[in-house]
């Protein structure tokens, strides 16, 4: 098993300085099967990689955040980096989705999307120099969003067969036909993806970065006075990096009554079982 580490690059050219940081956060390690599918997950800031077994069992889970100074870091030093302390993505499965976790994003009626104008959906959204359009639809919705154009080519090169779909995809994929009303938060370490779930349809499904407890409770707060959300009444369920033991956690708990985790318990007696619930279910 390769070690934890940080890995910094310098270069210098024309007095510019270009600092790439990849840090692998944690790992667990079950009994990876190379004949299940491996998942990756790739955001503006971290990659996470992940396989299940039978009954979507957790069987390995790998996650690296990576920074840069510069905005176009070429995504194949970061990929190269993070694969020297990856056990995942130096095995063969039989299978590989990739999952996009990518910002700014629209979620379209199936009957209002044209394919034509994949483009003119992320144009109006701010799109980026150097990025990709895509989309994936389910069920009733089709999501937009955009890519960067290297870290696109790096997945068609490494893994040709892959399918791909975008986060809120594979989300809605779980929370549509869910009958109880509530709102889900999940969290990553500078941002965290809103959805809300009422009459057994995806109402809203947004990313919002934040800085303080603050901002998470006031745009949880908004979002339930926009959809008419009884505050007593609505569940709020919270998956990802937030620890219960949080300034975070203690503040959307004080002010919001049915607060709790979309899973409980841990993972091999050290990770809380509600990191990895939008990961593998």
């Amino acid at each position: 098993m390769y070690p934890d580490a940080g890995t910094i690059y310098l270069h210098f050219q024309h007095l510019y300085i270009s600092i790439l940081m990849v840090q692998k956060l944690f790992s667990i390690y079950f009994t990876p099967d190379e004949t299940n599918a491996l998942f990756i997950e790739i955001g503006h800031h971290h990659i996470a990689c992940w396989c299940t077994g039978d009954k979507q069992s957790l069987q390995a889970f790998e996650y690296f955040t990576f920074h840069t100074t510069d905005e176009h870091e070429d995504f194949e030093k970061v990929y190269k980096v993070a694969k020297l302390h990856s056990v995942l993505l130096n095995n063969e499965f039989a299978a590989t989705e990739v999952i996009w976790e990518t910002t700014p994003f629209t979620c379209v009626p199936n009957a209002l999307f044209k394919p034509e104008v994949l483009d003119d959906y992320i144009n109006m959204l701010d799109k980026s120099p150097f990025t990709k359009a895509l989309s994936c639809t389910q069920r009733d919705i089709t999501v937009a969003y955009p890519v960067k154009e290297d870290a696109l080519r790096l997945v068609q090169h490494h893994f040709p067969k892959a399918t791909a779909s975008h986060k809120i995809c594979q989300l809605s994929k779980e929370l549509s036909g869910n009958a109880v009303t509530a709102l889900h938060t999940i969290f990553y370490h500078h941002h965290f993806l809103l959805l809300a779930v009422k009459d057994n349809a995806l109402q809203l499904a947004t990313s919002i970065a934040y800085q303080s407890s603050q901002d998470c409770l006031y745009y949880i707060l908004y979002t339930m006075q926009q959809l008419n959300l009884p505050l007593n009444e609505t569940v709020v369920l919270v998956s990802g990096f937030i620890d219960m033991n949080s300034a975070l956690y203690k503040e959307l708990y004080q002010y919001i009554p049915l607060l709790q985790p979309a899973e409980k318990g841990m993972l091999k007696d050290e990770y809380p079982a509600h990191y990895f619930t939008t990961f593998y279910k």
